[in-house]
């Protein structure tokens, strides 16, 4: 709110911050390619859109159970990491919906909830007053969305959150940015967010993938910007 009352443009923004854990960063399980990078253009992010011009900052983490469905070892010692199987319909870890069948790619065993791997980056500046969504918590289905899981069935809670601070538009950044943003912004339209991608501010498991996963989020309507000046002038 302006010093005569009126909203600010910035007033209804918020940040989510995705995914930016130990085990996605150097010598992790499951390193990215220049996430550390990434992490460091996220600062700069911040420090260029003041905290008190923004709604709400949220911080996402995979946070899995020791035999997630995600991680290869969790079938068997044949099964390859980077293969994808078939997960088979059924009812939720509290059994209150069915879930139904759907593909998953599996991945070395990262972000065990609880282990260091599963912590966000120590490189990455935090006031303490960002709020902090784990996902993927549930053994038998993943979440690369910061909104669902994997299957669209259960939902985090984070829309009600972000709903309830006014939150219209939302910057995503992180990692990575072919899998959980690309997955995080695709619901963040469909539940019609105006969704910022900030390119510097995000690191890809695959630069191929990550082309077309950018590509797809700016033709289902998100602004894709390449740097924090950028963002600071679209917004």
């Amino acid at each position: 709110m302006d010093q005569h009352g009126h909203e600010s443009v910035m007033d209804n923004l918020g940040i989510l911050v995705i995914d930016c854990q130990n085990d996605f960063c150097e010598g992790g399980s499951l390193a990215v390619p220049h996430a550390e990078r990434a992490i460091a253009q996220i600062n700069a992010l911040r420090r260029v859109v003041p905290r008190d011009k923004v709604s709400l900052v949220v911080t996402t983490a995979d946070y899995h159970p020791p035999r997630h469905v995600s991680f290869a070892a969790t079938h068997g010692d044949a099964v390859a990491p980077f293969t994808t199987i078939q997960v088979p319909a059924r009812r939720s870890d509290d059994a209150e919906v069915q879930r139904p069948a759907h593909e998953q790619i599996l991945w070395p065993q990262h972000c065990v909830a609880g282990t260091k791997g599963a912590d966000l980056h120590p490189a990455l500046e935090l006031d303490g007053a960002e709020l902090l969504f784990h996902k993927g918590v549930e053994e038998h289905v993943d979440a690369y969305s910061a909104f669902f899981d994997n299957t669209r069935t259960l939902h985090t809670g984070l829309h009600d959150v972000l709903s309830s601070h006014k939150v219209t538009r939302l910057v995503c950044v992180g990692i990575a940015t072919d899998v959980c943003v690309y997955e995080t912004v695709k619901h963040a339209l469909e539940l019609g967010y105006q969704v910022l991608v900030v390119t510097e501010c995000c690191a890809a498991v695959s630069e191929e993938n990550a082309r077309a996963a950018l590509a797809d989020m700016q033709a289902r309507g998100a602004i894709v910007v390449p740097d924090a000046n950028a963002l600071v002038q679209t917004i």
